[in-house]
């Protein structure tokens, strides 16, 4: 009987393990899928590569410019590998995603805020005024809470904000969900300017 049951743990122990080693090795390939993927996009970059993307229709070329700005032009890193029009798209762009996705607080407590008084700027280049003076007057609300050097510093000063400055904001944010002309004008000035905008 004690042999019975200890060929029965035997076998489970046996299947357990099993079970782990695949799973580890599936998550093995997962893992390089997935930075392959990411590999990917970062050398996606090829002659004729801005010409395809505008090929495409402006809900689904907008993507595809803001990973190739980011992973290839960018390579991840510095704006100043990029052209002034390439510059204005990625600021924009960087203000839209990020207000879309959890407001102007969102924004500020993010390293996009870096470089807030340069995205009014790239809002208005493209021609995105009421986004632009929309940044600019949540930029003022903050104030010093925004401009802090040291990410930690300024998540934790700007969700330190008094109720009155965080209520102004959220009226900003409805004031953008409801009238947000960046999404709009971000693909038409990337069309007229595309020249300004490599394929590596």
């Amino acid at each position: 009987m004690i042999s019975i049951l200890l060929a029965v743990a035997l076998v489970i122990v046996l299947i357990v393990a099993a079970l782990v080693v695949g799973v580890l090795i599936l998550g093995s390939r997962m893992n390089r899928g997935v930075a392959g993927s990411i590999e990917s996009l970062k050398t996606s970059g090829h002659p004729g590569r801005i010409q395809e993307i505008l090929a495409l229709d402006d809900t689904a070329a907008a993507p595809q410019l803001s990973n190739h700005v980011f992973f290839v032009r960018m390579q991840e890193g510095s704006l100043e590998r990029l052209t002034g029009a390439e510059r204005a798209f990625r600021l924009a762009d960087e203000v839209l995603l990020e207000v879309n996705n959890g407001g102007f607080l969102q924004y500020f407590t993010n390293t996009a805020c870096d470089h807030a008084p340069e995205a009014v700027e790239a809002l208005t280049m493209i021609g995105a005024a009421r986004t632009a003076a929309l940044l600019e007057e949540a930029w003022g609300v903050v104030g010093s809470a925004g401009r802090a050097e040291d990410r930690e510093t300024r998540i934790r000063q700007v969700l330190e904000l008094s109720e009155e400055k965080k209520t102004r904001i959220a009226g900003l944010d409805e004031r953008f969900y409801q009238d947000d002309d960046g999404a709009a004008l971000l693909m038409p000035f990337v069309r007229k300017r595309q020249e300004d905008f490599l394929d590596t």
